[in-house]
């Protein structure tokens, strides 16, 4: 996908995405502009995020936190519904390998009825999703 086909709509940005934007890896122009239009993250990726960045040298935490937060993104909590749907995909987590961080962000994006966008490339194979997973690359 080209950033000319890349349609601007709210989205949950994962984790993966964000990474890849914050070390211009291959993707990052369709973050770029998912971010310029605006975004969502649930805190779990977020803390995923900073501390990856953190713990890769990249700057100290307040730095890291500042940045990130700069981006103004909509931070989605972590509530009971949000776990719960979280749950239903952490019990069929393999083959996908999928994490507790990618887990809460496909049931957040459900939960709201928007998008997700990723470099996850498994996401886009799981059978059944109620959610479009945009893959950045």
């Amino acid at each position: 996908m080209t950033p000319k086909t890349f349609k601007l709509e709210p989205r949950v940005i994962d984790s993966s995405a964000l990474m890849a934007w914050f070390q211009n890896e291959p993707g990052d122009d369709l973050t770029q502009l998912q971010l310029d239009f605006g975004g969502m993250i649930a805190t779990p990726n977020l803390t995923e995020v900073i501390g990856k960045l953190v713990s890769s040298g990249v700057a100290p935490i307040n730095e890291v936190q500042r940045d990130v937060l700069a981006l103004g993104l909509e931070v989605i909590p972590m509530d009971q519904v949000i776990a719960l749907a979280s749950a239903f995909f952490y019990a069929r987590r393999h083959p996908y390998d999928l994490s507790l961080g990618d887990c809460v962000c496909i049931a957040v994006a459900e939960t709201l009825g928007v998008e997700i966008l990723t470099a996850e490339q498994s996401w886009a194979k799981i059978p059944d999703l109620r959610v479009k997973v945009r893959l950045i690359r």
